[in-house]
């Protein structure tokens, strides 16, 4: 249902959240009763950005202005003003901007319509795109014209990751983001319709099935390592993880409101199923919780107001070679969860549950009554493995101390 149009503030921003779709594909946005054609977008990763539609000769034209945060309510307003100022003279500010673009579209430049248009209103792996264009696709090709990438320019991008990096999992998700990119850019008149996918004929690496995690005999270490960050947001980041067993994605859309101190219970609006699911929290994750200030919406707050926390993946980097061991991933952290409590005597059915993985359909309705009090008893254990380990480690350094 359409909303009616309101008299946005910077206060009834503040207070927008993303109403929609659970996968993340609605058009959540609110309109300005005072500029017609000027609104608020909501997306479901929580960021905020100004959009500008009118009509010119009968068709629809749409414009995002900016970001909110990056981009005040009063200089949307002037920019959207205008726009609407230059239509009135009979010009089509969005036409004109895109027949440009069309005509020196580069590989960075269609990247960030990419990212803009298509993969933070819809996808869960927006910071996983950002880091491979950032890291992969710009360094090699970021510079070049979009419709004068061949085949074999994203081949030696390809084998340079998968080969010469020793990265094959990694190559071939670089290789996806490129085709879907591509695929985005034909459909949306960016390239002519005819334009051939660059990626779409490199054939991927096979990929063997990772099953590292976390051994409880490296915990300790992780956790001193942990312990040294000086962002309280990030300690609890990486602590939270291993209690809950929920993806990184998940963890840096969780919200204040998703937690429910009574029931003891966190609900996650958005999934990789794209179904909304409820878990149980252990102790250890409450007591984290708790102890935690309320800087944003965000539980894991990030720098700028409004917005999640952005670098994990670097921070992981810092603790990781601080602490000294070997090849252990951030969604390793995930497993381990379900690992530990494997190795403790939890059934599997029960950690299937606990990782909401989705051969096991019955998950969600045995979270959404908690009828079944397996579940809670499976993440307790995990709670348990940690908080002992904690003590123990605390324990011998009293004692060397001593």
């Amino acid at each position: 249902m359409r909303k009616k149009p309101i008299r946005i503030t910077k206060r009834i921003i503040d207070g927008l959240r993303y109403e929609g779709n659970p996968d993340g594909s609605s058009q959540c946005i609110t309109w300005d009763s005072e500029l017609k054609g000027f609104g608020v977008r909501c997306f479901a990763t929580g960021i905020k950005s100004f959009v500008l539609w009118y009509y010119f000769q009968g068709t629809r034209r749409r414009l995002t202005l900016g970001q909110y945060g990056a981009m005040t309510l009063d200089q949307a307003k002037r920019k959207a003003r205008s726009i609407l100022g230059q239509v009135g003279l009979g010009t089509d500010p969005a036409g004109e901007k895109r027949a440009q673009e069309k005509e020196s579209l580069t590989v960075r430049g269609l990247s960030e319509h990419f990212m803009r248009e298509y993969s933070i209103p819809h996808k869960r792996s927006t910071s996983e795109d950002q880091r491979r264009f950032r890291m992969h696709i710009l360094p090699a090709i970021g510079n070049r014209r979009a419709d004068s990438v061949t085949t074999a320019d994203i081949t030696r991008i390809h084998n340079d990751i998968g080969n010469d990096q020793g990265h094959p999992r990694e190559a071939n998700n670089v290789r996806n983001l490129i085709a879907t990119t591509y695929r985005f850019a034909i459909e949306n008149g960016y390239l002519l319709e005819n334009h051939p996918n660059p990626a779409r004929r490199v054939k991927k690496f096979q990929e063997q099935t990772r099953d590292r995690y976390l051994a409880e005999s490296e915990w300790p270490i992780l956790a001193e390592s942990i312990d040294r960050e000086e962002n309280p947001f990030v300690r609890a980041a990486f602590m939270l993880l291993l209690l809950t067993g929920i993806r990184k994605g998940e963890l840096l859309r969780m919200q204040w409101s998703d937690i429910n101190f009574e029931t003891v219970t966190l609900r996650i609006p958005l999934t990789k199923g794209g179904e909304p699911r409820t878990i149980p929290l252990n102790s250890a994750a409450i007591e984290i919780l708790k102890s935690l200030p309320r800087q944003s919406d965000f539980v894991i707050a990030g720098k700028n107001p409004g917005e999640p926390f952005v670098g994990l993946q670097k921070c992981w980097a810092r603790i990781i070679r601080r602490s000294g061991i070997e090849d252990l991933r951030i969604h390793d952290l995930r497993r381990s969860h379900g690992s530990w409590a494997l190795s403790h005597g939890v059934s599997l059915e029960t950690v299937s549950r606990l990782l909401g993985h989705r051969s096991v359909r019955i998950t969600e309705q045995v979270y959404a009554f908690m009828s079944d009090d397996l579940p809670r008893a499976g993440t307790e254990t995990v709670s348990k493995v940690v908080q002992f380990s904690r003590i123990k480690r605390e324990k011998e350094s009293t004692e060397k101390s001593g």
